[in-house]
């Protein structure tokens, strides 16, 4: 009898002592949403702890609150880790009051963070190409006039190229914030002999890059 006592009061102890099984639970926030541009926003979520794999997770945004994955929506696939993710929003309109939040899909269930409103900024306004003077071989002054907007301008100046609508992708000229809105110009270097050159002003602000009209000129052979 003592056997058999100390054998359930030695299993009692081992049962006491199992590890409990603590289900983890899914835990996850729309982190923040960023202006890239009038037309674009930068999504983050985190995953702060993932009880189940996630089958989809992403981001869905409106121009309401509390918006769903039937409004829009970035999908971003399965995740079975914790941690940031990020989307990136495109094709909105400038001006625009915008509601965001990120989504996991667990099974057949859609979880949701809060959501986060952010308004697109407008336009940065379109400068204007004015014209190129003081043409030489290998350079020449372009002329702008650039117009405010309620966005600062953070860059500006003109690009050219060989081909029609250069972009910065090009060469461009750099001149820097715009303290006061009007004329300017920008000196055109490394220029080609004999070489028909397509003009553009820009204009940088948290708007996007705008350009202006082009102009065309042709360096002298001589």
């Amino acid at each position: 009898m003592k056997n058999i006592g100390f054998t359930l009061l030695l299993a009692g102890i081992l049962w006491t002592c199992t590890p409990l099984d603590i289900q983890r639970k899914t835990r996850f926030i729309t982190k923040e949403v960023t202006v890239t541009s009038s037309s674009i926003l930068t999504a983050t979520g985190d995953i702060l702890d993932l009880g189940d794999v996630a089958t989809d997770h992403g981001h869905c945004w409106g121009t309401t609150p509390n918006p769903t994955v039937e409004d829009n929506k970035i999908s971003l696939g399965m995740v079975t880790n914790r941690g940031l993710f990020t989307s990136q929003i495109t094709n909105l309109n400038p001006s625009t009051t915008y509601y965001v939040r990120a989504y996991l899909q667990v099974g057949q269930q859609i979880l949701y963070g809060d959501d986060i409103s952010q308004e697109t900024p407008e336009n940065t306004p379109a400068p204007i190409t004015t014209g190129i003077s003081n043409i030489s071989k290998s350079e020449a002054t372009a002329g702008g006039n650039i117009k405010q907007g309620n966005n600062e301008i953070s860059q500006h100046g003109h690009c050219w190229a060989t081909t029609p609508n250069p972009t910065i992708d090009n060469s461009f000229t750099q001149n820097g914030r715009v303290n006061i809105p009007g004329d300017y110009t920008s000196l055109l270097t490394n220029l080609q002999s004999g070489t028909l050159y397509y003009v553009r002003s820009y204009a940088l602000s948290i708007g996007g890059i705008s350009y202006g009209n082009q102009t065309t000129f042709r360096t002298p052979r001589n």
